[in-house]
């Protein structure tokens, strides 16, 4: 599943997408996204860690921005 994550001086998203015709579940690794980020659709806080887990639908996507 291809996640990135983009910094721009103290402006940061991180966008995780499922580009299969797969339910998927799966831990994001890395403490480098680490931190509190909001979902942009949503406007719902959330928390990401180094081994957080995610489900998407087939092909679903998030983008969160700290």
């Amino acid at each position: 599943n291809p996640a990135y994550q983009r910094k721009n001086g103290n402006r940061e998203v991180f966008v995780i997408l499922n580009m299969s015709a797969d339910n998927v579940e799966f831990n994001i690794q890395g403490k480098e996204v680490e931190g509190q980020y909001k979902n942009v659709f949503t406007q719902s806080p959330q928390a990401l860690m180094d081994g957080s887990r995610f489900a998407l639908k087939a092909y679903d996507y998030l983008v969160f921005e700290k």
